[in-house]
């Protein structure tokens, strides 16, 4: 997997696309509606919270050949150029994406940069929960509503191997019961 460094900034904050009022095509064989290109974090933050609904059906590209579920290649990313729509069971999708930082400051900085980004963008009717990660060392900062199955999350973990100690942040969007 393919990850850049150079544009870590947020969580959610290189997110998606525009809200788009574009009624769904009545015809599977038409081809969807492409959504503008937006720059302002906030407006993809929606856009993503919105898109959820519909499977993240505006997001999907091509399928990505797997023997387990099914993965669709993300027409926007959050971080570097490889995020992805997975299919759970029970029909839930999550969006997701990684980035690789190089020691533990990077990866404190890109996850603190995602954290207040989407603290900022979602406002006060989101309950965010920052905390250890159970199953694992890192940590990880959670977005659910009260009237919501939707979190978005992000994870700091750190992935050391036998030449080197990296960390690896993983952000989420998508079903509580999926991503926890």
């Amino acid at each position: 997997m393919k990850l850049i460094n150079k544009t870590p900034i947020l969580l959610l904050a290189i997110l998606l696309t525009s809200c788009s009022s574009n009624k769904e095509n009545s015809q599977a064989n038409e081809q969807p509606t492409l959504l503008p290109k937006v720059t302002n974090a906030c407006f993809k933050i929606n856009a993503l919270i919105n898109e959820y609904e519909n499977d993240f059906s505006k997001i999907k590209l091509s399928p990505i050949k797997t023997r387990i579920g099914q993965i669709w290649k993300a027409k926007y990313n959050l971080v570097g150029d490889n995020c992805q729509v997975w299919a759970w069971g029970n029909n839930k999708h999550t969006y997701s994406c990684s980035n690789t930082a190089p020691n533990k400051e990077i990866a404190d900085y890109y996850f603190q940069n995602a954290k207040n980004t989407a603290e900022t963008c979602l406002g006060e009717s989101w309950n965010i929960k920052e905390s250890a990660r159970k199953n694992s060392n890192g940590y990880k900062v959670e977005f659910t509503k009260n009237d919501s199955d939707l979190m978005l999350s992000a994870h700091a973990i750190p992935t050391a191997n036998l030449f080197k100690s990296e960390w690896t942040i993983y952000y989420y969007v998508g079903s509580v019961s999926q991503i926890k």
